[in-house]
């Protein structure tokens, strides 16, 4: 796979992803008020794109970069000329009108569990363990 190649595939991947991850929120957060509904979503999302990606035979170094690209960009920014304060003020406000109490620590919560998720999968399907012989055989096939 050449390079442009790879970076074209991380790109339209992390775009997907973080597509997937904003609307999510959008739609069952705040406009559904179902945050319970949203963090079960960012858990099955965590593990089902992990899975897809490793029987569709992505590169694995495609499917890390660009699932933390894809949280880097699905996490809330600051607004222009507002302090940190004032923006933590202004979205907790935007969740209490949406009928979310405490809405950042279950926005937290929900990406903390698709972050975990993706990673528990990725070692899962992705990781190997090497013997002293130098063999290495997939962790997958050690659990079945």
């Amino acid at each position: 796979m050449g390079t442009w190649e790879l970076i074209f595939k991380i790109a339209g991947y992390t775009l997907a992803l973080t597509l997937i991850l904003r609307w999510s929120f959008f739609i069952l957060f705040l406009l559904a008020s179902r945050a319970a509904a949203w963090i079960a979503f960012m858990v099955a999302l965590g593990a089902l794109h992990m899975l897809g990606a490793f029987w569709l035979d992505f590169n694995p170094r495609l499917v890390a970069t660009a699932t933390i690209l894809a949280i880097v960009f699905a996490l809330p920014s600051k607004p222009k000329g507002a302090s940190r304060q004032e923006a933590k003020e202004l979205r907790e406000a935007m969740y209490q009108g949406a009928g979310v109490s405490h809405g950042g620590l279950k926005r937290a919560i929900g990406y903390l569990a698709f972050s975990a998720v993706s990673i528990a999968i990725y070692v899962l399907a992705f990781g190997e363990v090497c013997s002293s012989a130098g063999t290495c055989t997939p962790i997958y096939r050690g659990l079945f």
